[in-house]
């Protein structure tokens, strides 16, 4: 099994690769051994916290949330977190 792990956000650099080896790490003891777990960015997404609240980057970052798992489907992965 291939998972999909959508970062939603933008982060400073190197973050996001620190979040995903915490969260590889904790979910390695329930996934089955054959399962591998890929982390995408988002091409566009929220920078800041204040993002959230304009409905427009909000709308963006949706966007771009949808364009990735999209995106993961084409790939063959058969799942998007």
């Amino acid at each position: 099994m291939k998972i999909c792990l959508v970062a939603v956000g933008q982060s400073v650099p190197g973050f996001n690769e620190i979040l995903f080896d915490v969260i590889k790490k904790g979910s390695m003891k329930a996934l089955r051994p054959d399962t591998e777990v890929v982390m995408r960015p988002l091409k566009a997404g929220l920078a800041d916290p204040k993002d959230f609240v304009n409905h427009y980057y909000s709308f963006l970052n949706s966007t771009s949330i949808v364009e990735t798992i999209v995106e993961a489907e084409r790939e063959g992965f058969d799942a998007a977190v």
